[in-house]
């Protein structure tokens, strides 16, 4: 994909940017992260896409250290795993001093520390919030008002042919339960229940059937892929699967769908203090984060203790300028205009990302 000038997902576009980024600004450090099948080759591919950064990276002048991270080894009850690639200058790096140790030595302390940060996660059973938090009341309102504006729009709209159907027949078939029979009582009397639509609904009904004790389920994936085994055998503890933007989890605990927020806790992100925070000093009619918007940036991100170790292993590991006792003082370097337009950009869009968000809730 990386070869390529354009891919379905963006990938190989970013993959440019990012090179005429360096190749504009000559970063002393790059800190590169993907998925973990980046290493994988496809068909008769000589080599795979992590073969290409590194060549790339290579010939641009950098050392390259790759780390193959799962988040629940780091912390996280949700596992993660992904390709981080740190990248060191050779020529001309403004912030490594390469005068006392060598890059390999560097490198070797940096695997060194990454293996110290390993920990276990906290179960997670500990995650969701209490069913009397006012953030699940909130998003239960929240989903009622769209479920009414679903039914709406579906009854203007007529019949709509559900292909969701056959699968689920054979689904069901296979377990041998008769499909389309009525629902328990406890979930028809579920308000959470009511909000998910008719296919979500079947494939709650039809995961239960399959595997009643389990705690957590997907009801964004197939009906063959809901049922998630999250206890850790030897542990006991339990992991949730690889956070996505459009997850859908059943919690069986609570009866409920869980909220963004719950996702951001499982990527490590300290979001309730910081919505307290937010809740405590907005202003009126101000923007807040919505439920949705929380689970697509949780799916999206890096795991922060997987970031958080990386980085304090390569502070630990590297040796930098200035820090010699020998070494003189080094200029401090003043701000450019083109990284101040950077700035100005970044800003910009954060606003204007704000801006739509606030204006698709009006």
């Amino acid at each position: 994909v990386l070869l390529n000038d354009t891919s379905d997902g963006g990938s190989a576009q970013t993959f440019k940017g990012m090179l005429a980024y360096i190749d504009s600004h000559s970063p002393s450090i790059v800190v590169f992260e993907n998925v973990d099948t980046i290493d994988d080759c496809r068909g008769d591919d000589v080599a795979s896409n992590l073969d290409i950064l590194l060549a790339e990276m290579g010939n641009r002048g950098f050392e390259a250290q790759t780390i193959m991270t799962d988040a629940s080894t780091l912390g996280c009850p949700a596992r993660r795993r992904r390709v981080y690639v740190v990248f060191l200058k050779v020529a001309g790096n403004r912030l490594v001093d390469f005068g006392s140790r060598s890059i390999t030595s560097m490198f070797a302390t940096l695997r060194a520390v990454m293996c110290s940060c390993i920990r276990s996660p906290c179960c997670g059973t500990e995650i969701p919030l209490p069913a009397d938090d006012p953030a699940v009341a909130a998003d239960l309102e929240l989903r009622e008002v769209k479920r009414q504006k679903r039914d709406q729009a579906a009854q203007k709209a007529g019949p709509t042919p559900q292909t969701w159907m056959d699968s689920h027949m054979a689904f069901a078939r296979q377990l041998k339960f008769r499909w389309g029979q009525q629902v328990p009582a406890s979930l028809r009397s579920n308000p959470c229940f009511q909000t998910l639509t008719k296919r979500e609904q079947d494939v709650l009904r039809l995961a239960q059937v399959q595997s009643p004790k389990l705690l957590f389920r997907d009801l964004s994936q197939s009906v063959q892929r809901a049922n998630i085994q999250s206890e850790d055998a030897e542990s006991g503890l339990h992991v949730f699967p690889t956070v996505l933007p459009k997850m859908l989890l059943w919690l069986e605990g609570q009866e409920r769908v869980w909220l963004g927020r719950e996702a951001l806790m499982c990527q490590g992100f300290p979001v309730l203090p910081l919505l307290s925070e937010h809740e405590a000093v907005k202003r009126p009619q101000a923007w807040s984060p919505t439920e949705a918007l929380m689970q697509d940036l949780a799916g999206n991100a890096m795991a922060l203790p997987v970031l958080m170790a990386i980085l304090q292993s390569m502070f630990a590991a590297f040796s930098w300028e200035g820090t010699r006792d020998d070494a003189a003082p080094s200029p401090r370097r003043a701000v450019n205009s083109k990284d101040k337009n950077d700035i100005d950009q970044a800003l910009s869009a954060i606003q204007q990302v704000s801006d739509l968000a606030a204006a698709s809730e009006a």
